[in-house]
């Protein structure tokens, strides 16, 4: 399970520091690496559980270096579930799903919102 922090360079007139954004970014991170862990978790719990090979977020001023700060290996797939923008039946990218799938180092499946739910039912079905 990947998430990814993008912090881009802070405007040159905040005078708070880089500093403070930083905290507010670490802060993020945590939050994030425990409801990745829950999610886990759950997954684990699955009659029948799928392999998983833990979580990781990447970090990044932008989605590009995002992505690269994940150490990805041959075999990984990236998925990435629609927005609710679109019709519940159609795939439709936010901003942010479209900046990692363009830079995403590893092929990606895009599935439709409706479809991350009925997974969801079968797995816990079976």
């Amino acid at each position: 399970m990947a998430s990814f922090a993008v912090r881009p360079a802070p405007p040159r007139t905040i005078a708070t520091g880089p500093h403070i954004e930083d905290a507010v970014v670490d802060e993020w991170v945590e939050y994030v690496d425990k409801v990745q862990q829950r999610v886990l978790e759950q997954v684990a719990g699955l009659p029948v559980a799928p392999r998983t090979d833990g979580a990781v977020v990447g970090r990044g001023h932008d989605w590009a270096d995002a992505l690269a700060d994940i150490e990805w290996t041959a075999g990984d797939v990236l998925v990435v579930g629609s927005s609710t923008a679109g019709p519940l039946e159609r795939v439709f990218l936010g901003s942010r799903a479209s900046k990692i799938v363009r830079n995403a180092p590893v092929p990606v499946v895009a599935l439709p919102r409706g479809a991350v739910a009925q997974l969801a039912d079968e797995a816990e079905r079976a």
